[in-house]
């Protein structure tokens, strides 16, 4: 009943010439697609637009049916606003919204449903047939001034965020430029490392060679020393033998000798000095001689010890007379470990001294702690090719990470390069949410100073934008000023992915969608599903020129 009146309605506005915008253009069509409503043939009828098989009278446009499978028999009527969007030919009712703001469209299902629609229809128009008296007045100046002012600001917006946009995308070639200029350098560098520790590793392996040269020697050195030593101790057993083949002989002279005397003394004691012998007065004169003079040559016990120690003692300790050993040195240097905790600073300090004075005069071997059997020599020919080792790797990482860095995607333009590392916050509740370029993302609690990590920076994705006017931006809703104001999504989004697990959850991950700003700033942070949270940022990076054109256009 009802979709009758309002058939009925359409069709007395439309006798009454109601259904053109002007002449000859049914109303809902913009007049510069008036040549597609324009009737043909001696019967004056119409071809619907994407079906052209199909003719009706052009009396039946917005007769408020649905003829046209493509729906553009009713651009002025909701007769059609059934069809699927896709299936339209046409997109939606005009409005003219004049004077003072922009012609729009209205989709179908909206047209005379008694709504005045002003944040499309401003003029009023889509309420042609006044459904229960309805009238919507043109506010089109009103809303236009409206329009006008947020769109200056915004083209302000756009123009401003379009020229730090450009000098971000000039920063990024230099900062490109500079990272080729280091990795060029890298690579030189990195060619000359490699020279240098191959020559180095040779000349490990010559000290090392010469080291056991020099082993060798000091081995057949050796060798020599233990010959000596041999060939020193024959020569001493034989003098041994002699010697103590001359102590026998000389004792058995003594013994001689002693029974000599005792012959001597009998004599003398016998002898009667009456008895006119020369000879044996001669001889005893002698032996009075030989007493007065009181000479013995009978050895001292002392002296008859140090022949027996000499000929059956141990010997020479052949290993006594080597070169110290370096731990004998070693132990040398620990005596101070021995002494009590009392006198030990006193007597370490006078050790020190005196192993100060052996050292420079050459009585005692320097020590050198047994760190290793590898000679000083070749310690040092490694070391050094250690170090150029080291040097050569860090560089080397540091190539890799220049190449890797080269091949980022960091945008169209490599436009958010000079972004990275950039970080900002806002509080939105009980959180403090942060994110940084191409880095981590955060949400910190107000209350304590716990965390939760959302996840690093993964990906770009950039959604091609709607053809939509309303979707876009372009359509500004009359009776909330500020809402209008805020720019719409880009469709360019940041992905951050493999934040701290969610209790009985899934990992934390961030989206990052963007919109035109002239300073990088977060508008709204919202938990969108279990542990996912979408942020609304806005940055120059998605300030298009087109689009502060487009505006500047409209205005």
């Amino acid at each position: 009943m009802h979709q009758k009146i309002i058939s009925a309605a359409v069709l007395l506005a439309a006798s009454a010439g109601g259904a053109l915008a002007k002449p000859g253009v049914p109303k809902g069509v913009d007049p510069k697609d008036a040549q597609l409503y324009t009737p043909t043939g001696s019967d004056h009828h119409f071809t619907c637009l994407t079906n052209p098989s199909i003719t009706i009278p052009f009396s039946a446009v917005n007769d408020d049916y649905c003829d046209c499978p493509d729906g553009s028999d009713e651009p002025g009527t909701s007769a059609c606003a059934h069809l699927p969007h896709a299936q339209l030919a046409v997109k939606g009712f005009y409005c003219a919204n004049q004077p003072g703001s922009m012609p729009q469209y209205l989709p179908l299902n909206r047209v005379n449903d008694g709504v005045c629609d002003y944040e499309i229809c401003c003029d009023g128009s889509d309420e042609y047939i006044h459904v229960g008296g309805l009238q919507c007045e043109n506010r089109c100046k009103e809303i236009g001034k409206k329009v006008k002012k947020l769109l200056g600001e915004r083209w302000n917006i756009r123009n401003e965020g379009g020229k730090k946009k450009a000098e971000l995308i000039e920063k990024a070639k230099e900062m490109r430029k500079e990272v080729e200029a280091g990795l060029k350098q890298l690579e030189v560098v990195i060619e000359g490392l490699e020279k240098k520790h191959a020559g180095l590793l040779e000349e490990v392996k010559f000290v090392e060679a010469r080291e056991r040269a020099k082993a060798a020697r000091e081995s057949k050195k050796a060798e020599k020393t233990n010959i000596v030593r041999e060939v020193a101790q024959q020569k001493i057993d034989e003098l041994k033998m002699q010697l103590q083949k001359l102590i026998d002989e000389e004792r058995d002279l003594r013994e001689r000798l002693t029974e000599a005397e005792m012959i001597l003394k009998g004599l003398k004691k016998t002898y009667n000095p009456n008895f006119n012998d020369e000879g044996v007065k001669g001889a005893i004169r002698k032996w009075d001689d030989y007493v007065a003079k009181g000479k013995s040559v009978a050895r001292s016990d002392a002296e008859e010890r140090d022949l027996d120690d000499l000929l059956n003692g141990e010997g020479i300790n052949w290993d006594e007379l080597l070169p110290v050993q370096q731990e004998e040195i070693s132990a040398s240097y620990k005596f101070a470990e021995y002494l009590p905790e009392s006198v030990r600073d006193w007597i370490s300090q006078k050790m020190d001294e005196g192993r100060k004075f052996l050292v420079e005069n050459g009585l005692l071997a320097e020590y050198i702690p047994p760190t290793t059997h590898e000679s000083k020599a070749v310690l040092d020919a490694k070391a050094a090719a250690s170090a150029t080792e080291t040097e050569l790797t860090g560089n080397r990482n540091s190539l890799a990470n220049s190449k890797s860095e080269l091949s980022k995607d960091y945008g169209p333009n490599e436009v958010f390069r000079p972004l990275k590392g950039v970080c900002i916050d806002r509080d939105v509740g009980e959180y403090k949410y942060e994110f940084c370029f191409f880095e981590k993302a955060y949400q910190r609690s107000l209350k304590d100073s716990s965390s939760s990590f959302l996840g690093d920076h993964k990906r770009i994705e950039i959604i091609p934008p709607s053809t939509s006017p309303a979707e876009q931006g372009w359509v500004l809703p009359s009776d909330d000023v500020d809402e209008a104001h805020e720019e719409k999504l880009s469709g360019w989004v940041l992905h951050y992915d493999g934040g701290a697990q969610c209790w009985n959850g899934p990992k934390r991950s961030a989206r990052i969608e963007l919109y035109c700003a002239v300073e990088n700033e977060i508008r709204s942070v919202i938990e969108t599903e279990k542990c996912v949270y979408t942020y609304e940022v806005g940055t120059p990076v998605v300030c298009e020129e087109e689009g502060a054109e487009k505006v500047r256009d409209e205005l």
